[in-house]
């Protein structure tokens, strides 16, 4: 298997291992990890949000209109009326623990056997491809 389909088979794997977890409080990995910015940001404007997601502008759109919906969210507009704040509810708060607990539950699970060396010198390799690609998809 080449490397590049391993990585996203992992990640792939991550994401379903997450989402049996994730529907029990009703949310999809997508809203889950919107939630979890949100609330490190505090308030955070939906570009910058398109932007640490990375996907695309309708699909952020549309995860904040069902997490607007279940009443987690609440946007305010901005100077730009195409930008907005999003800031959480006190119910999208009370969530974010539970999300974190998930969260730190799948990294050690993925992690397993791992030892710390490892862990680092993985991050810099799958960091230094990252930075190889910066910029190429512009």
């Amino acid at each position: 298997m080449n490397l590049a389909r391993l990585i996203s088979t992992v990640h792939n794997q991550k994401n379903s291992y997450m989402n049996g977890y994730l529907k029990a409080l009703g949310l999809s990995h997508g809203q889950a990890i919107t939630l979890k910015i949100i609330h490190e940001e505090n308030c955070i404007k939906q570009d910058d949000l398109n932007k640490r997601l990375q996907i695309d502008k309708s699909a952020v759109t549309r995860i904040l209109k069902t997490l607007e919906e279940k009443g987690l969210i609440v946007k305010t507009r901005c100077d730009d009326k195409r930008n907005q704040h999003i800031v959480l509810t006190d119910e999208g708060k009370k969530l974010y623990p539970s999300i974190k607990q998930i969260v730190l539950q799948t990294a050690n699970e993925m992690l397993e056997g791992i030892d710390e060396n490892q862990q680092k010198q993985l991050e810099k390799l799958l960091l230094k491809m990252k930075k190889n690609l910066e910029g190429k998809d512009e």
